[in-house]
């Protein structure tokens, strides 16, 4: 600072002798202070850039010198000396490759205990068989993927039941890999905030006790899909047919009923509600009369309007043939995709055009359109919007 105020001073007292010297009409004293600053700033500017590229140089000297001194340390054998370099060296890529030398089980553990570097643990841990010590840095390590070493260490060695309800997703997947006891698994499967870990739970139990359990009462609808399939139809048809009946799914329920083939329905479960009447009759196979066929229509007209599952109400629409119900849903449903399945299923000129020309929807416009050239035979051989 004490050098740039002396150039500052200097080249005001240089501009002034110059002025002095000359014929001309001096500057102010604010336009000298101004170049003087300016000539300044400069100065600062050329010292930070040569202080930073003098700084990178050494940086890359450190990297350089650190990486010779890795190379040498995998060349050594003297077991005293790798402990020294583990355990106190600065650079902690020294220190791992002095780690992959050691053979000392009392030493590495003693490093990946107390190591400051997590990757220095992570990569120590690696390397522990005793069970015990790898269960002790499992639970009480701060670092999440040291701790996800040591559980995936332990993994192969015993049954995790301990880290099972551990706090880390990842952990409690491991741990549920381990696992054997039916009634914690589907504990597990019902109730655990991870997708992942619910359908690995599930994924391993073999039990039909509970997987029923599972598939009734999961609060995740994949997971009780997934338990619905492994249900043994035979065994579970009372179970399948409540499921079938009352699951809030339409996958879960779609499931079921394709488990149960031609079943025995208990009479509860003769009556459905409009959210399941609409895809009963292609699962359950029964042999239709017309006053079935008419009621199966009214049935797939109220799930189409009304279901809350905008799944359901698709379902619906795709085995509906009243054009009037798929016109009202093309124009009222409130889910864009739902309107472009009633959409691509009209056979109602007036109706498409209308939807094409004044849709507020730019893609139910769109198919409005594309659904007119299929009825009107235009340009058969582009390629078609849809196929359903």
């Amino acid at each position: 600072m004490k050098k740039v105020m002396m150039l500052t001073l200097a080249i005001l007292i240089g501009l002034s002798t110059r002025v002095l010297a000359d014929d001309t009409i001096p500057p102010d004293r604010e336009t000298l202070e101004r170049i003087a600053k300016a000539v300044a700033a400069d100065m600062i500017r050329r010292q930070q850039e040569e202080a930073a590229k003098a700084a990178t140089l050494v940086d890359k000297e450190k990297d350089r010198l650190a990486i010779l001194r890795q190379e040498e340390v995998r060349k050594l054998n003297d077991q005293a000396a790798l402990a020294e370099i583990a355990k106190n060296d600065a650079d902690s890529f020294v220190r791992i490759a002095a780690i992959d030398r050691l053979k000392d089980p009392a030493l590495l553990a003693e490093i990946a205990r107390e190591d400051t570097d997590p990757h220095v643990r992570k990569t120590t841990v690696a390397k522990l068989k005793d069970p015990a010590i790898l269960a002790e840095i499992a639970k009480r390590d701060d670092d999440q993927y040291v701790r996800h070493e040591a559980v995936y260490r332990l993994a192969e060695k015993a049954v995790l039941t301990d880290f099972a309800k551990d706090k880390d997703p990842h952990i409690r997947k491991m741990a549920v890999s381990t696992l054997r006891d039916q009634a914690l698994l589907a504990e597990i499967a019902k109730d655990d905030d991870d997708h992942y870990v619910c359908q690995a739970a599930a994924d391993r139990l073999t039990e039909q006790a509970a997987l029923a359990d599972v598939a009734k009462h999961s609060k995740n609808r994949w997971v009780r899909d997934s338990a619905v399939l492994k249900l043994n139809a035979g065994e579970r048809q009372t179970v399948l047919a409540e499921i079938a009946g009352t699951d809030e799914s339409l996958q879960v329920r779609l499931s079921a009923m394709s488990k149960l083939g031609d079943p025995v329905v208990p009479a509860e479960f003769e009556n459905y509600t409009p959210m399941t009447a609409a895809v009963t009759p292609p699962f359950w196979r029964r042999k239709e009369t017309a006053d079935d066929a008419q009621h199966d229509q009214a049935a797939l007209t109220i799930s189409a309007k009304n279901d809350p599952d905008k799944c359901a109400r698709i379902s619906a629409v795709k085995r509906l043939t009243d054009q009037a119900a798929l016109a009202e849903v093309a124009k009222d449903d409130k889910h864009w995709l739902v309107r472009l399945f009633a959409t691509a299923r009209l056979d109602n000129q007036a109706v498409l055009a209308q939807l094409a020309e004044n849709d507020r929807d730019t893609l139910i416009r769109n198919a409005a359109s594309e659904r007119l050239k299929d009825l009107r035979g235009e340009d058969p051989q582009r390629q078609r919007l849809f196929y359903w």
